[in-house]
C-alpha cells in the first residue's frame, strides 16, 4: 500500500486544491510555456502572473521554486499553473 500512494505521490497533477500542493514534476512539465500562474502572497491574496517558465529548482533552505522571466515564485505559494502558448524555441 505504501509503495503504490508514493507512485501516486509523485504524479498529483493539481494545485492546492483539495489541500494539495503543486508538485514538483506536475511543474516541470511546463518548463518552456508561457503560463498564467495563480499563487497566493504571505497574507493569502492571490497573485495572477503571466511568464514563462524557465525551470523548475530546489532552493536549501526556502524549497521548490519555479524559474520564469519575471523572477522566482515559491512552488508551495502556486495554486494553480495555466499554459497560454508554447514558447518559441
Amino acid at each position: 500500500m505504501a509503495r503504490a500512494y508514493r507512485r501516486f505521490a509523485g504524479t498529483v497533477i493539481t494545485g492546492v486544491e483539495g489541500g494539495l500542493r503543486m508538485q514538483v514534476i506536475k511543474a516541470k512539465t511546463y518548463i518552456g510555456y508561457r503560463c498564467e500562474i495563480i499563487s497566493s502572497d504571505r497574507t493569502g491574496a492571490e497573485i495572477r502572473t503571466e511568464a514563462e517558465i524557465l525551470d523548475v529548482i530546489y532552493i536549501p533552505l526556502y524549497g521548490s521554486c519555479l524559474i520564469t522571466d519575471c523572477g522566482e515564485i515559491m512552488l508551495d505559494k502556486v495554486r494553480l499553473i495555466r499554459p497560454l502558448e508554447v514558447a518559441a524555441a
